[in-house]
């Protein structure tokens, strides 16, 4: 009896060695997977801000150009666009009474 107490026991050890060392693995991909995860993360967030700067500075051109152009339409025709302005004043005070 004592020699397959000795035994379980011998068995019992190794199983905890085994399981310990498959707790430090599992630990350490863990800690690689949060790190692969924290970069990705960090990558993508990059991403997204050089693309909203992108997207910032085309929106900012556009406004620039359709302002150039209605500059240029008002010194072309500066009574024309005087009368339009004046027709969107018209129409905008009279939906406000109402």
């Amino acid at each position: 009896m004592s020699r397959s107490f000795q035994n379980a026991a011998e068995h019992g050890k190794e199983s905890l060695e085994d399981l310990q060392q498959n707790a430090s693995q599992v630990a350490g991909d863990m800690l690689k997977l949060g790190n692969a995860i924290q970069s990705l993360a960090a990558d993508s967030w990059e991403s997204v801000q050089n693309k909203l700067s992108d997207l910032y500075a085309s929106g900012q051109d556009k406004v620039v150009g359709v302002e150039k152009k209605l500059e240029s339409q008002i010194q072309k025709r500066p009574m024309q666009a005087l009368l339009v302005a004046a027709g969107v004043g018209f129409l905008i005070g009279w939906m406000k009474r109402k």
